[in-house]
């Protein structure tokens, strides 16, 4: 009779720690940047207008790849490459752009880059200039 009591609070017990408890992981764990390209200075002004960010951006996905472009981006003109890094959580790409500072001149520009290995889904788009938020948005890709 013992063994027959037994046999259900095992299996309940089992349950309760195994199965009610989903471990998530990072489904972007893979994503990593690639193709960062920066066009040539298309403007130049004093640092003054440094904190405009950009006018706009454009995001496409295929082939589990979001292809980003920022246009009329500020960044100083003596900076040759804009650093651009990802960190990801399992619903949130975040970019981190940084470059130089020690300038006194500021060129608009456009920027490229690709995330590769993103797979369909939901995520926020969050991209950080300076580690300053400059863009926020929710994309459906599926």
């Amino acid at each position: 009779m013992k063994r027959l009591f037994l046999i259900p609070v095992c299996v309940f017990f089992a349950i309760l720690i195994f199965g009610c408890c989903e471990h998530q992981t990072n489904k972007l764990s893979n994503a990593v940047i690639t193709n960062v390209k920066t066009s040539d200075c298309l403007l130049s002004e004093q640092k003054n207008t440094f904190a405009k960010s950009m006018d706009s951006l454009t995001v496409q996905y295929s082939d589990h790849t979001l292809f980003i472009t920022q246009f009329g981006l500020w960044i100083v003109c003596a900076t040759d490459i804009i650093n651009t890094s990802i960190q990801t959580s399992n619903d949130t790409i975040r970019v981190f752009e940084s470059g130089r500072t020690d300038d006194d001149c500021v060129c608009k520009v456009n920027h490229a880059f690709q995330i590769e290995n993103v797979p369909p889904g939901v995520y926020v788009l969050e991209i950080y200039y300076f580690n300053f938020l400059n863009y926020q948005q929710t994309y459906d890709l599926r």
